[in-house]
């Protein structure tokens, strides 16, 4: 069985620097910090975030998350989220493994199956995020996966593998159904995530959620319910914090002033585009630039 000392240097030899560190597996990659974090703000995507020291927690729609080295996350879909590292230190830093959950890698796990590997429905689903608790194979799998990156030729028949066990323990798991549907075609968070992509490519311009349900394939109501059931937002919340988030970015990143952060990701009311702000953000646009300036220094 994987220690989690072992799993912790196998990390630290690719997560060298505080932020993303790519790895030789496209699919991978690890994010460490040497220090607790303020909010943060982000869209996720597709993947499982397993901790291999320290801890952090994410908000998704007002519903908090908390993950360490004894539990994992998963997202299914693209989700406007909230996330702060709890528990980090220059000597002990936040290490996370982030994997790519891809269609076609879990559709393969699938197909190889010879039975069901877990009877789901429904019924089942848990919308697109998750938190479980690790198992030690799902952490020995890791270790593997990380050993296998360090000489190409091991990399290019093991690692595979190694990916593929790592999706078989998800689908496996009691949340089996929620990334059974990011591998089949046609099911619902499939069908959500086209629409989300369609959001995200034309979130600035009027929302017309007859347009996204015609993404999905989906009828109107059906797409209502399950937009709501996957994302626990309504299509018209989902705009806003897609829009919420780019203006932030604009200010902090851009040095936009409000009212031109705000027109440009769509908003016609300067008041109004303060208040959702505000609403989001715990601040007027203003004074979060401020606050965003003390914290992290600037001019």
């Amino acid at each position: 069985m994987t220690s989690q000392p072992e799993l912790v240097r196998a990390a630290l030899k690719y997560g060298s620097r505080p932020g993303f560190n790519a790895t030789p597996l496209p699919a991978l990659e690890v994010v460490r910090s040497d220090r607790p974090t303020g909010p943060e703000y982000a869209v996720a995507r597709p993947v499982l975030c397993l901790i291999v020291q320290g801890a952090k927690e994410i908000s998704v729609a007002g519903k908090l998350f908390h993950y360490d080295p004894s539990h994992y996350l998963v997202t299914s879909v693209a989700v406007p989220l909230v996330g702060r590292v709890t528990s980090a230190s220059a000597q002990a830093p936040y290490l996370c493994l982030v994997l790519t959950l891809e269609q076609a890698a879990i559709y393969d796990v699938l197909s190889r199956s010879s039975a069901p590997l877990r009877p789901t429905s429904r019924r089942d689903y848990h919308g697109a995020v998750f938190v479980e608790a690790v198992q030690p194979s799902l952490g020995d799998a890791f270790l593997r996966l990380l050993q296998s990156l360090d000489e190409p030729h091991e990399r290019d028949m093991l690692a595979p593998l190694y990916v593929r066990e790592i999706l078989f323990r998800l689908l496996t798991s009691p949340y089996s159904a929620t990334v059974r549907e990011v591998g089949t075609a046609g099911s619902p968070t499939r069908r959500i995530g086209k629409a989300i992509d369609v959001l995200r490519a034309n979130f600035t311009r009027p929302l017309r959620v007859a347009s996204l349900a015609r993404a999905s394939g989906m009828g109107l109501a059906s797409f209502h319910q399950h937009f709501k059931q996957i994302t626990t937002l309504s299509p018209l919340q989902f705009q806003k914090q897609l829009r919420l988030h780019e203006a932030r970015r604009l200010l902090l990143a851009e040095a936009l002033d409000a009212a031109s952060a705000g027109y440009q990701v769509g908003y016609e009311s300067p008041s109004q585009f303060s208040r959702e702000y505000a609403r989001l953000f715990g601040l007027p646009p203003r004074e979060d630039v401020k606050r965003f300036i003390a914290q992290h220094g600037g001019g």
